[in-house]
């Protein structure tokens, strides 16, 4: 009986002391990002460097866009993140041009080929915080990390909870209905289409879209114009990324392969914007509205 209540209070014991220390390593400004490394800031960031677009929205939703000093060249959402300072491209932004800025907290994504910038600000111990959005339920994480790390925990709370019940009510709107056939097209010029690998799986089954390409081996392939017709796709959605997208999207439609769908032939050929569409961010929410009006039209008459 001893043995029992001793083991009793022992477990107790070691919950309590996690529990503290838990909270005690947030209180001493310590906070683990996405990798599993200690980010130490003692006093909430003044001088914020995003280094991905996605990254640039999160933190102006939470209303830190008066503490961003520097972002890459592709952060231009909202539009006061295009007045901030540039320090280069996503991939390979200039390390000279981050530290002239001195910034207090530079936020990464882990996904792409960001491990050479990482390491590279590792070498000069700047203050870099990983995050992994790589799925809604990770956004949501990564949207409460930053907002820990930058002191504004209730506004993160907030975001999430609003995002929450705005995918609620498109699950709840979309419940009773049957998937539809749906190719999506990241580019036109090559033809480069999404899997069930990518974040896209998790869209497109909100959206209640039975996506033509989900069996794919690679994240994101590229298709030819053959499959187009034997896919037989019911909606074609195609992500714009820039003006000329318009002028591509017209000698696509032309194609005897797109004409030959039943998407060419009801009129369901839809341009959205590429960069709602392609970001893991909190405009992801809008992505999958605009997947579903875009499929589902006669539900959200």
């Amino acid at each position: 009986m001893k043995i029992k209540i001793t083991l009793k209070v022992l477990i107790a014991t070691l919950f309590v002391c996690f529990f503290l220390f838990t909270v005690s390593s947030a209180e001493n400004g310590h906070y683990i990002d996405s990798l599993g490394h200690d980010i130490y800031l003692p006093k909430p960031p003044q001088h914020i460097v995003s280094l991905a677009p996605n990254i640039t929205e999160i933190l102006f939703a939470l209303g830190l866009g008066d503490k961003v000093v520097g972002v890459t060249n592709y952060c231009n959402y909202p539009p006061e993140a295009l007045k901030k300072e540039k320090v280069g491209m996503l991939l390979n932004p200039s390390i000279e041009k981050i530290l002239s800025l001195s910034p207090d907290l530079i936020l990464l994504v882990a996904e792409g080929a960001n491990k050479d910038t990482y390491e590279k600000l590792q070498k000069i111990k700047a203050k870099v915080f990983v995050i992994s959005p790589s799925n809604i339920g990770k956004l949501y994480d990564s949207i409460v990390a930053i907002g820990k790390i930058c002191r504004v925990e209730d506004r993160a709370a907030k975001v999430v909870s609003t995002l929450k019940k705005r995918m609620k009510k498109v699950k709840d709107s979309l419940s009773d209905v049957k998937p539809v056939p749906l190719l999506f097209l990241l580019d036109i010029n090559p033809l480069v289409s999404v899997s069930s690998k990518s974040f896209y799986g998790e869209l497109f089954s909100i959206a209640r879209a039975d996506n033509v390409v989900k069996n794919s081996r690679i994240r994101y392939p590229r298709i030819g114009w053959e499959e187009i017709i034997k896919f037989s796709p019911e909606v074609i959605i195609i992500a714009k990324h820039s003006d000329n997208m318009t002028e591509n999207f017209m000698e696509f439609e032309k194609m005897p392969a797109v004409r030959a769908t039943p998407a060419f032939k009801n009129g369901r050929i839809y341009l959205v914007d590429g960069d709602i569409v392609t970001r893991m961010g909190p405009r992801i929410i809008d992505a999958i509205e605009i997947f579903a009006k875009k499929i589902h039209p006669e539900v959200f008459k």
